[in-house]
């Protein structure tokens, strides 16, 4: 009897494209009476007959779902179906209908990422503020976005000039954080000799140029040209 009970519970979660959580935190989750999922992480599957062709990851919250990542068979996504919109309105369904939960979540929004707007286009839908950390309606924050100039961060809410100045800090602080100076740290990348980031190529300087940023950051500028970072892992 207990097998029976693993095998139709198998069938359940091959039926909704489901596989057993990652990390599941507790044995308390969401969904109908008939099947209930842990929260945790999950894969959801699609497959066309038995070819998987897309793998979404979602993790299940207590009061929503948040769609991850999603990775596609790139000969079925086209301009006819796109793999994205599909998955994600099957999410959305997912949410409402199997799960029973309020809210659905889709990550990040950055409106400088052509590749990121697109979900701005699910309606109705908000965004969080970053700075007052209220939520505002999605086409609201994005015109507020658009208007202003490029920034670190910014207010989407009207919550005062407080706020808004400490924005402000912020960004001059990022802004002061692009312009550390670099060049003269001495790096061990294997090679030998001392190297610094102006005798690297250009694909080079970019892949050792967050981690030297970073370096510079914490070390300060009289430490940074006493030390030498060491890059080849």
């Amino acid at each position: 009897q207990l097998h029976q009970q693993q095998q139709q519970q198998q069938q359940q979660q091959q039926r909704h494209g489901q596989t057993q959580p990652m990390n599941a935190h507790s044995q308390n989750g969401a969904g109908n009476g008939n099947h209930r999922y842990r929260h945790g992480t999950y894969h959801q599957h699609y497959r066309v007959g038995e070819v998987l062709i897309a793998v979404g990851v979602v993790d299940i919250l207590p009061n929503g779902l948040s769609s991850v990542y999603l990775f596609y068979h790139p000969s079925f996504s086209h301009d006819l179906v796109a793999l994205g919109k599909w998955t994600t309105l099957q999410e959305i369904q997912f949410t409402n209908q199997t799960l029973k939960v309020p809210y659905y979540y889709l990550g990040y929004y950055i409106e400088s990422c052509p590749k990121m707007r697109y979900k701005a286009d699910y309606q109705p839908s908000e965004m969080l503020c970053p700075v007052n950390y209220k939520w505002v309606p999605a086409k609201c924050a994005q015109a507020k976005l658009q208007q202003s100039a490029p920034h670190y961060m910014c207010s989407l809410s009207d919550d005062g000039a407080v706020n808004d100045a400490n924005v402000d800090g912020l960004n001059t602080q990022h802004q002061q954080d692009e312009t550390l100076n670099i060049s003269n740290i001495v790096m061990d990348v294997g090679a030998g000799i001392p190297v610094s980031i102006d005798m690297l190529q250009e694909a080079g300087q970019g892949v050792v140029r967050p981690y030297l940023e970073d370096f510079a950051r914490e070390a300060g500028r009289q430490l940074q040209t006493q030390c030498t970072v060491k890059l080849n892992g």
